[in-house]
């Protein structure tokens, strides 16, 4: 079956069809969803960026190292709930880890935290995560990931900039001194 098109003539098209336009332009907008809300910024803090274990007894050579480890953003998806009083955010992190030749005696997990802050870099929500540490069969390289929720109230629906989200290793307070000390003297 086919639909015929409807003509006007003369001046009648010409103030109808702007008219026409407009209104089913109208229509669209109602039809159209809402933009999805920004999502806060993901920043990884550098300086627990990376992790490195090693093998039991003090060693730090190469050969003592049971594995190396990068944090990384790897999605974020952001919903208003709550008649746009709240923000629910999906983030998604990813743990790439690379075998070092020290064996493991037990089964071993990295610590990540999972942090928001507001504009003033005050700490709001902070939790600590754990991913296993595994390796394929003679692979030395994996990529885990982990999906977080996290729901964050807002003042005003506008108020989602105010917020990040940051990132990184739970480090030991001896791994985070250590860093210090070795990023002082670079």
């Amino acid at each position: 079956m086919r639909i015929s098109a409807l003509s006007f003539s003369g001046m009648r098209w010409r103030l109808l069809a702007p008219m026409a336009l407009l209104a089913l332009a109208g229509c669209t907008s109602l039809l159209q969803k809402a933009p999805p809300p920004a999502c806060p910024e993901v920043n990884v803090l550098a300086e627990a960026a990376t992790l490195e274990r090693y093998a039991p007894g003090g060693g730090r050579d190469i050969i003592d190292k049971i594995f190396s480890a990068r944090v990384e953003p790897a999605a974020i998806k952001c919903k208003y709930v709550d008649d746009r009083t709240a923000l629910e955010v999906e983030l998604t992190v990813a743990v790439a880890l690379e075998k070092g030749p020290a064996p493991s005696a037990a089964p071993v997990s990295v610590p990540y935290f999972v942090a928001i802050v507001d504009a003033k870099r005050n700490i709001l929500a902070k939790e600590v995560f754990e991913i296993p540490v595994t390796f394929e069969e003679g692979r030395r390289r994996n990529v885990l990931g982990d999906v977080i929720e996290q729901r964050i109230p807002l003042p005003s629906p506008d108020a989602v900039g105010d917020y990040r989200i940051v990132l990184g290793f739970q480090l030991t307070r001896a791994e985070l001194e250590a860093r210090r000390r070795k990023q002082q003297r670079q």
